[in-house]
């Protein structure tokens, strides 16, 4: 109902204010999941309307303009219209101007008065440490140009993470698994183990059991927006040998008799 009040009373109104922007973009991007750690900058580029350097986007030589003669300078052009309510009068945006009340003295031979054109650019886009898989980031003002010299959209960036063999993230917490000998896991040992942090050494206390879930703090990724560090959780896996020399069976008869 709100739209059908809005489409006879004011409704243009809603139309000018959209046109007085460019569009919005949206581009997607992919990322190593060892930069979710560090953040990145990466370059893309795109097709988008720019503003007309000629004109510095008015789309009128030398920047002059006048008085929209269709419309009066208002923006906006009444209409009588016939409804259920009876004869009301609507306001249109003017199509001869676009809702700006000024059009170009003499229009822009470069952008043929639109105040814009289309063309290839590069820009760099600041990736935070922290960023999750499928996340947006809005970059404003990059969008489209608007037409005769008005702001810019946006350009919204959705990020994409390649996945990684060795870890699983959990939010700002990160998931891997070692494997470990018996002998190692009845005597304990110290062991090299990759994080997102590079390589750190990890105690395996005497006496772990398979399954064991292990903690290293602040070994995780960065929190978004945050100094904050999730940690890194290791599940400990113990390798029992299918095949024993005969010395080793020998001696593991014994320590079973003992």
């Amino acid at each position: 109902l709100g739209d059908i009040f809005e489409s006879f009373f004011g409704g243009a109104g809603r139309g000018q204010r959209q046109q007085k922007r460019g569009g919005d973009l949206q581009v997607r991007i992919a990322i190593d999941f060892a930069e979710v750690v560090t953040g990145a900058k990466k370059t893309i580029a795109i097709e988008k309307h720019t503003a007309c350097s000629a004109c510095s986007g008015t789309g009128s030589e030398g920047g002059k303009t006048k008085q929209c003669s269709e419309c009066g300078g208002t923006g906006q052009i009444t209409k009588t219209a016939q409804s259920f309510f009876g004869t009301i009068q609507q306001s249109v945006m003017c199509a001869t101007c676009e809702g700006a009340g000024t059009v170009p003295e003499n229009p822009c031979v470069e952008c043929k008065g639109a105040g814009r054109k289309r063309e290839k650019t590069k820009l760099t886009v600041d990736i935070p440490p922290g960023i999750d898989d499928g996340q947006t980031l809005r970059v404003s003002g990059q969008g489209e140009a608007g037409k005769h010299g008005t702001p810019a959209g946006d350009l919204f960036v959705i990020v994409q993470v390649k996945a990684d063999p060795k870890f699983i993230r959990e939010r700002d917490d990160i998931r891997s698994a070692l494997t470990i000998s018996v002998i190692d896991a009845i005597l304990g040992t110290d062991i090299s183990v990759p994080t997102v942090h590079g390589d750190v050494t990890l105690t395996i206390p005497a006496g772990t059991q398979p399954g064991t879930v292990m903690r290293m703090k602040g070994k995780g990724v960065p929190a978004l927006n945050s100094s904050r560090l999730g940690d890194h959780f290791v599940t400990v896996n113990i390798e029992v040998p299918k095949k024993l020399s005969k010395k080793e069976k020998k001696l593991i008869e014994e320590w079973r008799n003992l």
